[in-house]
């Protein structure tokens, strides 16, 4: 039995800091999403509404960076998320980004699901992320 597709509700309230960085994205505003990426990874208090947003925003680019903070700073809570999303939201974009947030964690039980998404999923971009999500699973970098 098919598993219907994520689809995120309302959009949900946020604090100042994440408010501004969902405007930066849905604007477009590429020249400061770096900043934003750096600001948001490196403070651990915002990963609980990071997972909100990423998890029920109803805009897919928001989400997808929302995802993309999460993987970068190494968010381990976020993980069913990771996964869910990439089996389920109805964004490539999302789903790229959970299958390269997956591939950061460093967790080789992921491997079976990226394994699936670069078989069989239908953006080219997602089955290109899953595939170095493998690649880098399955080859650790040298302690």
């Amino acid at each position: 039995m098919a598993t219907a597709p994520t689809r995120p509700g309302p959009v949900p309230e946020y604090s100042g800091t994440l408010l501004q960085f969902r405007e930066c994205v849905r604007a477009g505003n590429v020249d400061e999403l770096g900043n934003w990426l750096s600001v948001l990874a490196g403070d651990a208090r915002f990963r609980p509404e990071l997972r909100i947003m990423a998890d029920r925003d109803p805009h897919s680019t928001v989400r997808a960076m929302a995802f993309r903070v999460l993987g970068e700073c190494g968010d381990e809570e976020s993980r069913s998320l990771f996964e869910s999303h990439l089996q389920r939201d109805e964004a490539w974009n999302v789903r790229s980004n959970c299958a390269w947030a997956l591939g950061k964690t460093g967790d080789p039980s992921a491997l079976s699901l990226l394994r699936k998404a670069a078989a069989d999923d239908p953006s080219e971009a997602v089955r290109a992320h899953s595939q170095a999500a493998v690649r880098r699973l399955e080859s650790p970098p040298p302690r």
